[in-house]
């Protein structure tokens, strides 16, 4: 599978498609009647300049099955996708929060308001929690250790079906991000 330069018979213009493809580190697989036929990107010619273009915080994988072009995914579809500390917990009643990182609050099986309690903030330093409320029956409280504060209250509030908080302990106190 040769680069497609030089070509010695094909005319003059296919001469220049020629070193337009080899520029851009493409192989053909064969040429019939002067007609390029399949094009291949040549191993390694991909280059992380050529990805420039990218948001701020992205990562280029695949979140979703199939084929085609690779997905820029968020940062945290990237932490799903890469599995880092991304054990997610569902629950119906009130709840401790431990080394899961998304807890979704199913309160509309629970029929009522639902807690989410939080380790000290000492004990949690960098451990990010995002929590969604999925129904519509009752209130979900985010609630802090003792007299330990979120955001400068005793307490976070999900009042609306698909609310979510993402919050973060800095060893000192917990912040929503």
């Amino acid at each position: 599978m040769p680069i497609l330069e030089p070509f010695r018979t094909v005319p003059r213009d296919m001469r220049e498609w020629g070193r337009w493809f080899a520029s851009l580190d493409v192989k053909a697989d064969s040429l019939d009647d002067d007609i390029v036929q399949e094009i291949h990107i040549v191993d390694d010619s991909v280059t992380l300049a050529k990805l420039a273009d990218m948001a701020t915080n992205s990562f280029m994988a695949r979140n979703t099955a199939g084929v085609g072009d690779p997905e820029i995914l968020s940062a945290l579809e990237s932490q799903i996708v890469l599995q880092v500390n991304s054990r997610v917990t569902v629950i119906t009643t009130s709840h401790s929060a431990g080394d899961e990182r998304f807890i979704l609050v199913d309160d509309d099986t629970a029929g009522g308001p639902v807690t989410v309690s939080l380790d000290a903030v000492a004990s949690r330093v960098n451990h990010v929690y995002y929590i969604k409320k999925l129904g519509n029956t009752g209130f979900v409280t985010i609630d802090p250790d003792g007299a330990e504060l979120i955001e400068f209250s005793s307490n976070l509030i999900l009042s609306s079906k698909g609310n979510s908080a993402t919050i973060i302990s800095d060893g000192s106190a917990w912040s929503v991000v």
